[in-house]
């Protein structure tokens, strides 16, 4: 078996531009293989002096193949809006055992990143034979979602986004999935989606509501989808209100001179929680990374909270256990969840990806930062927590 990786990629509506190819990730210039499946595209190829088109989509085969031979690649979409298109890039060199590396830890020893797996086409139409968490094998659609059900006593943590656990997302009401981005598409009101974190596996909670794990690392993208409302005062995005004076709140806004500025509101922290401001301007349509961090210091725990990979608010020596959740255990998005529905104070529209939370997890502030510089928003906590 060779070694793989996988891209997901934007078909674009313009003909090819060299500004917008994409290149073989460095050591994986070997053979190409592009999914096919639902989306309608050209494929491009880039000399060095001009663009061949490679394969025009015919909807009769599920997969293009064929040997690395150009220098970048393209995707031109053929429906009239962009498509995401996953491509796979295989290397010469054949991986060690089954090119599957092992977690961490013995609770996290499962692999890294599902969509890191080589997948194979089959029997079943369209579908493709795919190596699960828990090493057994599936037959899935490039779109269908499967989950893999969390052992007794073991987290799914640090490598599930929650945006694409939609088996259980619930109450999704001015909301939408699309692509693996969660996106509120209401101009206002209490819209959004929630999640049970203890049912999914994401964190372990003690009998009191506290997390077994002190350590945390909170990580997602977020891409204001309006300019206007965010300057305006705090808007929830996320988190969850549900557990009195147990508060755990994510909130945006563009502060006073046009930055991103993100202010988690917890516990009974209401006026004193630490507010992270980018260097960025507030632009709609830009993604920016979000992230925060709970560490133990060895006599207290270290609250670091970054925008773009930067350390921008610290609150040190704390004792409060963070996200205790005595009563009610959902996490929202697109504002903060209570009683199993969202609430939020008319936040515009805006989209998060890669929501993740690692429980019992704390990543140094350099691990953060490789995070931040993932133009493709993909990398899980749990990766950057091996590097």
């Amino acid at each position: 078996m060779k070694k793989t990786t996988l891209l997901r990629e934007t078909a674009y509506l313009v003909p090819p531009q060299i500004a917008d190819g994409f290149v073989p990730p460095t050591g994986f210039d070997f053979k190409i293989s592009v999914s096919l499946h639902e989306v309608d595209v050209k494929i491009y190829g880039f000399t060095g002096q001009n663009w061949e088109l490679l394969h025009n989509t015919d909807g009769l085969i599920p997969s293009y193949f064929s040997d690395v031979g150009h220098q970048k690649y393209y995707f031109e979409s053929k429906t009239g809006s962009e498509q995401t298109i996953r491509v796979s890039f295989l290397s010469s060199d054949d991986a060690e055992g089954l090119g599957i590396r092992t977690g961490a830890t013995p609770q996290t020893r499962k692999f890294y990143d599902i969509e890191e797996i080589p997948v194979y086409n089959g029997s079943r139409d369209g579908a493709m034979l795919t190596i699960m968490s828990d090493g057994s094998l599936a037959w899935l659609l490039v779109n269908e979602t499967f989950v893999v059900p969390s052992e007794a006593g073991e987290n799914a943590i640090a490598g599930t986004f929650l945006e694409e656990l939609t088996t259980s997302l619930n109450n999704i009401n001015g909301a939408q999935i699309s692509n693996g981005i969660f996106s509120k598409i209401a101009t206002s009101g209490n819209q959004g989606a929630t999640i049970n974190l203890e049912s999914e596996g994401i964190i372990q909670f003690n009998a009191d509501g506290s997390r077994v794990d002190e350590e945390l690392t909170l990580s997602f993208w977020f891409r204001p989808d309006a300019q206007a409302g965010w300057n305006t005062g705090w808007r929830y995005i996320g988190g969850s209100g549900g557990n009195s004076n147990n508060y755990f709140r994510l909130a945006i806004s563009e502060n006073s001179n046009g930055k991103i500025e993100f202010r988690p509101i917890i516990e009974n922290l209401w006026t004193s929680s630490p507010r992270a401001a980018g260097s960025r301007d507030f632009t709609s349509g830009e993604w920016y990374h979000i992230a925060l961090t709970y560490t133990s210091n060895g006599s207290g725990y270290d609250l670091k909270m970054f925008v773009d990979g930067v350390k921008s608010a610290e609150l040190l020596n704390q004792n409060m256990n963070l996200m205790k959740f005595p009563n009610r255990k959902e996490f929202g998005m697109g504002g903060y969840s209570y009683a199993n529905t969202i609430t939020a104070n008319s936040a515009p529209i805006h989209s998060i990806d890669s929501l993740q939370i690692g429980d019992g997890v704390a990543l140094t502030e350099a691990q953060v930062a490789l995070i931040a510089g993932q133009s493709d928003r993909q990398m899980s906590i749990e990766t950057a927590a091996a590097s």
